[in-house]
């Protein structure tokens, strides 16, 4: 269902007729296609046929559906929250710093995207906010008789990863000078490698010597909980990894030099 709602938002967003029609035309798109169409059908039936969402495990409640709604509407800071970074049993969550320094990025570069955007476009992001929004509203109401309120942030990632991929399809074609360009893509990878950095930290702190401990704590420590390659091991292959994503960002994002610009003097 996740799917339908993305590739519609999608062609919403980019799926002028010309477009639909080249789309429709391709080989791939004519053997894929159908077959998507039955995946989505078979996956319908199988959640409806054996009633999967009574299998989840809640606390049914027995408010009535407008408090219900206020109880779903007061969760929503904390299932953004949850998008960002809540570790363990919901028990761990990153510091409130970073949860907003990543808020506050992806703002800015919806309202870059905003102001590019198409009105097509803007209606696209619309939706996909409208859907992120709506999706647990609608969960929550028709399962909170059987669980309960119980849905957690992750579960809207899949729609909700759409709107800072969006944006930033749109931003890039915001013209700045390329010095500014420059600085933007600096500051964008160092503020995602911070974040991702305090994220495994935060992770390996709450496994390893528990979130009531000193942080980096965990770098010491001898007794409890090890990875399979050791705690500094486990360090060594996130820093790799945080640093080779920093590098594909960096490629990905530094502005091309121009044509005809005038190179170093000799």
């Amino acid at each position: 269902m996740f799917f339908v709602a993305i590739l519609s938002l999608a062609l919403i967003g980019w799926g002028s007729r010309d477009r639909l029609r080249a789309l429709a035309r391709l080989p791939v798109a004519r053997v894929c296609g159908p077959v998507l169409v039955v995946v989505v059908a078979l996956s319908v039936a199988w959640i409806v046929g054996v009633k999967a969402n009574d299998s989840y495990l809640g606390y049914p409640n027995s408010l009535e559906r407008p408090e219900i709604l206020s109880r779903i509407i007061a969760l929503f800071p904390e299932e953004g929250r949850q998008m960002v970074g809540v570790f363990g049993w919901l028990d761990t969550p990153l510091p409130t710093a970073v949860v907003w320094t990543w808020g506050l990025a992806v703002a800015a570069l919806v309202a870059v995207a905003m102001v590019r955007a198409t009105g097509r476009e803007r209606l696209t992001m619309a939706l996909v906010l409208g859907a992120v929004y709506l999706l647990p509203i609608v969960a929550n109401l028709s399962a909170a008789r059987t669980v309960g309120v119980n849905w957690v942030g992750r579960y809207s990632l899949p729609l909700a990863v759409g709107v800072p991929v969006l944006a930033g399809m749109i931003a890039q074609r915001q013209r700045v000078p390329r010095r500014v360009a420059a600085s933007i893509a600096v500051v964008a990878v160092l503020v995602l490698v911070g974040i991702q950095a305090i994220a495994l930290a935060t992770l390996l702190q709450r496994y390893v010597v528990g979130d009531q401990a000193a942080f980096w704590s965990f770098l010491g420590a001898t007794n409890g909980w090890q990875p399979p390659i050791g705690v500094r091991g486990a360090v060594a292959l996130g820093v790799a990894a945080v640093a080779s994503a920093a590098a594909l960002l960096m490629v990905a994002l530094w502005p091309p030099a121009r044509q005809g610009a005038p190179g170093p003097r000799g």
